[in-house]
């Protein structure tokens, strides 16, 4: 049960609390995503590194790289978000 009153459909749910959902499942969206595109970049340089026998060369540019991507694909997609608000 809700603290606030019932909307106007009946059930127990806030109006606002849709909307909350939904941003937070946007925002677990994008932390997968940043931990993906890190953990992709890392594996690839682990890979290389084992292949060519460069460790841990390419596996700490893989997390530099990877991290950075995923740095800014977070920020484009904030300041998107904060654009569609204003």
């Amino acid at each position: 049960m809700g603290s606030g009153p019932p909307s106007p459909d009946g059930s127990d749910h806030r109006p606002g609390d849709r909307q909350t959902s939904d941003n937070l499942l946007q925002y677990a969206g994008l932390g997968l995503e940043f931990a993906a595109g890190i953990g992709l970049f890392v594996a690839l340089g682990l890979w290389l590194d084992r292949r060519w026998g460069s460790s841990p060369v390419l596996l700490l540019t893989g997390l530099a790289v990877g991290f950075t991507a995923a740095m800014y694909r977070l920020i484009r997609v904030l300041h998107r978000r904060q654009d569609d608000r204003e």
